[in-house]
């Protein structure tokens, strides 16, 4: 869990080696206190592990549709995303396509083929809401228990389902594959360089009745499992401001942020003016104790009076930027 009390934890779409090699945040970073996660999961994983809460066991998918779409789902729901399976040589990997990789109708149309063609008896429902997908099933069955984009580039078997109860997702997963196979999106992005969607990840299968209120601190994101958690534990959820000065000017107290990743093409300079405003808030004083969590993985906890620290940094962290 949490090492400390952190007033502001937040979110950086970038690497930790990118951070510390920052010309005007190295060595604020170097003395920092670094530690690995302690298990693979997705940011709301990562967040949860700051603020000492546990993940629910299930219904993380039904969390995200409520974060997407502002409304809690009825019935029992899985995520449905799209995603690249790679055969190795003795191994299978998995990728899961960047948003702006997925346009919407494409997906919608994706969906209704396979709607048409794999679930006409009005027990399943898949359903397409901007580059991610859901499906709505009668029928609960055991799925994996994070979405894709939490192990994407990794081997997908740790997470598969097994047992008895993986007997509906097994099933569907073939089948899925073997309608996917050749399907003309598919064969378009072949022809245009891109790696096929050949199956969908079943992901967080449960439901959500009502809510549970908890004492969270604001949330400044649009990621929207975040923000179905949050607004599940009725808590305040607002879009991310555009700079982390705003979040902590607005008067809440202790926030959590996720800064949003550059648009494909764009620099990383924003996520650079973030980070460089963090340290500029906890050197004035307003932010004693910062979580930052990088896209690698690393949590970094610093603290205010970390600026009289001297001593060799943490081994996690790699070589600093002339400060």
């Amino acid at each position: 869990m949490a090492t400390t009390r952190a007033d502001a934890i937040v979110a950086l779409p970038c690497s930790v080696s990118f951070a510390m090699t920052d010309a005007g945040c190295g060595c604020w970073l170097a003395r920092a206190v670094a530690r690995h996660p302690s298990a693979d999961g997705s940011l709301l994983h990562s967040v949860l592990t700051e603020l000492a809460l546990a993940v629910p066991d299930a219904g993380l998918a039904a969390l995200r549709y409520w974060g997407q779409t502002g409304r809690c789902p009825s019935g029992w729901l899985a995520g449905a995303d799209p995603v690249w399976l790679q055969a190795g040589l003795d191994k299978l990997y998995l990728h899961a396509p960047a948003a702006h990789d997925l346009g919407g109708q494409m997906l919608r149309d994706l969906f209704a083929d396979l709607q048409e063609a794999m679930f006409d008896d009005d027990q399943s429902r898949l359903e397409a809401i901007g580059s991610m997908g859901y499906l709505h099933s009668a029928q609960q069955f055991a799925t994996s228990p994070l979405p894709a984009d939490a192990i994407s580039g990794g081997r997908p078997d740790p997470y598969l389902p097994s047992g008895a109860s993986a007997k509906r997702y097994l099933q569907l997963s073939g089948e899925l594959q073997l309608a996917l196979h050749d399907h003309s999106s598919n064969l378009q992005r072949e022809q245009d360089g891109q790696p096929p969607l050949n199956s969908l990840w079943l992901w967080g299968g449960g439901t959500v009745d009502g809510c549970v209120r908890r004492n969270l601190p604001a949330l400044y994101a649009s990621e929207p499992l975040l923000r179905g958690y949050w607004s599940y534990s009725e808590a305040a959820v607002s879009d991310w401001p555009g700079s982390v000065s705003q979040c902590a000017s607005a008067g809440a107290g202790r926030f959590v942020a996720v800064v949003p990743p550059p648009a494909a093409g764009d620099s990383l300079e924003s996520v650079a003016a973030a980070l460089r405003e963090l340290r500029d808030l906890q050197a004035a004083g307003r932010l004693p104790a910062i979580a930052i969590l990088f896209a690698d993985g690393i949590v970094l906890h610093i603290r205010h009076s970390d600026r009289y620290r001297f001593w060799r940094r943490s081994p996690a962290l790699p070589a600093t930027g002339a400060s």
